[in-house]
């Protein structure tokens, strides 16, 4: 079974995604260095882990790299928080057409 650090989801889907250079998206660190991302949004990053998986993980950010170093552990959690959620929202959604499918979790 796949393992995943915390604050992650990984999802199954089958739209195809716009490609973007790696280099427009921050935070592309940790174990999913190299995989290419698909997605860059407001409160995480999708990664492609195979041709129809993928894997959100909430935004991170590091000590230092915000001008106000106070609202870096605030934004880490509100992100932290805003994956939880939606996580939560799949769980009670379940497997419907049309909805990509949320096959692993963990925050």
């Amino acid at each position: 079974m796949l393992e995943l650090p915390s604050q992650q989801a990984v999802f199954r889907y089958s739209t195809s995604a716009n490609k973007r250079p790696e280099s427009q998206y921050p935070m592309s660190q940790g174990p999913y260095l190299g995989l290419p991302t698909i997605g860059n949004g407001m409160t995480g990053i999708v990664f492609k882990l195979e041709e129809s998986r993928v894997v959100k993980k909430a935004k991170q950010y590091l000590p230092g790299s915000l001008p106000d170093p106070a609202h870096v552990e605030y934004i880490n959690q509100i992100n932290q928080q805003t994956l939880e959620n939606e996580i939560q929202v799949f769980k009670r959604l379940g497997s419907h057409e049309g909805i990509i499918h949320c096959l692993l979790t963990q925050v």
